[in-house]
């Protein structure tokens, strides 16, 4: 169990690192970009086919040119003026010079010459179509944006709907938990249904699902969360904040027994926590004694308690200070990764007793207080 836990909270830990603003339900696609974010990016970014690739002998394995044709320009640059064509520093095949492969192109230019990022192969026209009709939105209100690319989560180009599922997995919390109560309800009911849904879109799509849905739909929460599939198991988060949206009451409580129970898979405790975590974010002030009691289960829970303690920390909640210090030196605690959760919290902590923690700590670890006084400086 252990070794699944830290794999799994690294792996959540690096897509967050990765892209600041980014839904926590979605985790695992937060760290990727989407076509707009792209474009917002990069100097120049246009579409066209590619021709007459050929090998080039620089000293580089497999080294290369292909020409670009370009066909439109989504955003100019001073550098690419009115330019038809650009050299792509790479050997891309053609494999049919009549139906050559086509790609949107989104670079830079260094010393007047393009230096191309990222590229993107265009199966269908619809994306060109949907690239054109939400480059407005990039510079409006957030939940407006959502509002148009949510049309687009069933998109049949499965670039266009994986595209716009990008753009909820690159939002903050808030501006998820407000655009998901203008999502058509059949919609979500029908993209839930497909077998093949990945875990970041079941645990979106199944929150959202929890903001518009109906009694039936609490019901179909109940069944899931209680056998789910393992795609949906690794989407816990968004299915149990669904949950807790659309029937509160029952939807607390479960996540609070999750959170109680140590005998639970660990994948869904932090999936308990991920969920609490989430409202935190989305609307800290209302629910916020609810939150604080998930996270005095946390705090309780030998596995969950390091990524409790540090939430708490970095949000400045004291409230659960005198229940976080008692945990230091217990047996169900004592881990070098939770006892120094424990300290750095009782470091920013302004209360006496965590003072008290800290003397208590460097009394018998001194070297291990001053690494975390040297971090926290550090950040």
């Amino acid at each position: 169990m252990f070794p699944v836990r830290i794999l799994l909270v690294c792996v959540l830990a690096v897509a967050a690192i990765n892209v600041a603003r980014a839904c926590s339900l979605c985790a695992l696609s937060g760290k990727r970009h989407s076509l707009g974010g792209e474009l917002d990016r990069s100097e120049f970014a246009i579409y066209g086919t590619i021709a007459n690739p050929r090998f080039v002998t620089d000293g580089r394995p497999g080294a290369g040119v292909t020409e670009f044709r370009i066909e439109k320009v989504f955003k100019n640059h001073p550098d690419l003026g009115t330019a038809k064509t650009i050299e792509l520093p790479r050997y891309l095949p053609v494999l049919d010079p009549k139906n050559p492969p086509r790609y949107v192109v989104f670079g830079d230019f260094h010393k007047g010459k393009p230096d191309t990022f990222q590229g993107f192969s265009i199966r269908t026209p619809a994306v060109l179509e949907y690239l054109e009709a939400t480059r407005p939105l990039r510079n409006g209100p957030r939940l407006d944006a959502l509002t148009v690319y949510a049309r687009y989560l069933d998109h049949p180009d499965p670039q266009v709907a994986e595209d716009a599922f990008l753009e909820f997995a690159l939002s903050r919390d808030h501006e998820v938990l407000e655009a998901a109560k203008k999502v058509d309800l059949d919609k979500l009911r029908k993209l839930l249904a497909d077998p093949k849904l990945d875990a970041d879109r079941a645990s979106l799509f199944a929150f959202m699902l929890g903001t518009v849905g109906q009694a039936r739909d609490a019901e179909w929460f109940v069944q899931v969360l209680q056998k789910p599939t393992p795609e949906q198991a690794r989407g816990f988060d968004g299915l149990l904040a669904g949950y807790m949206t659309l029937d509160p009451k029952n939807g607390w409580t479960k996540a609070w027994e999750i959170l109680g129970d140590a005998k639970k898979p660990f994948v869904q405790r932090y999936g308990a926590i991920r969920a609490v975590r989430f409202f935190r974010n989305a609307d800290a002030k209302a629910l916020r004694p609810r939150v604080l009691h998930g996270y005095k289960l946390g705090v309780l829970d030998g596995e969950l308690a390091d990524i409790a303690i540090d939430d708490l920390r970095q949000w400045k909640a004291w409230e659960l200070t005198d229940i976080i210090l008692e945990q230091y030196g217990k047996s169900s605690h004592r881990t070098s990764i939770v006892e120094r959760g424990i300290v750095r919290y009782a470091l920013c902590c302004p209360l006496p007793q965590a003072r008290a923690l800290v003397e208590r700590a460097r009394r018998t670890d001194a070297e291990m207080v001053r690494d975390i006084e040297d971090s926290l400086k550090a950040n």
